[in-house]
């Protein structure tokens, strides 16, 4: 299973002749380094057609003539004004996990409880 995922991989142009622990670190930067790139530009594609999306749903609701089409307009509102706000939620939270790359991967090779955390000592005062 893991020669045919490295095998997929070299499609994205990722040194798979790695042999040690991290031969996923290879796979994830390349895939953060896309995502990085490409982050801002579909942020502000989204923003844009959501705004715009969200000015013509504003005029069918002015424009709604009877109380059923008021109501069919509000809920199409109510339901983008989710999906946008969940949509922005999900590309900040993909942005976090694209900053703190190296303390995820950290946490990934130490485990919960990390080898590399200072041990305290206790130590009882003596009378």
């Amino acid at each position: 299973m893991k020669n045919m995922f490295l095998a997929m991989t070299s499609l994205l142009g990722v040194d798979t002749s790695v042999t040690n622990q991290a031969w996923y670190k290879n796979i994830v930067n390349v895939i953060i380094q896309w995502l990085d790139a490409l982050l801002v530009p579909i942020i502000i594609i989204v923003a844009t057609a959501g705004m715009i999306y969200a000015i013509y749903l504003g005029i069918q609701l002015a424009r709604a003539e009877s109380a059923d089409k008021r109501d069919e307009a509000k809920k199409k509102m109510l339901w983008f004004i989710l999906a946008f706000v969940l949509t922005i939620l999900i590309l900040v939270i993909i942005q976090l996990l694209i900053t703190n790359q190296n303390a995820i991967f950290d946490l990934i090779d130490n485990g919960l409880t990390g080898s590399n955390t200072a041990t305290t000592s206790s130590t009882t005062p003596t009378n």
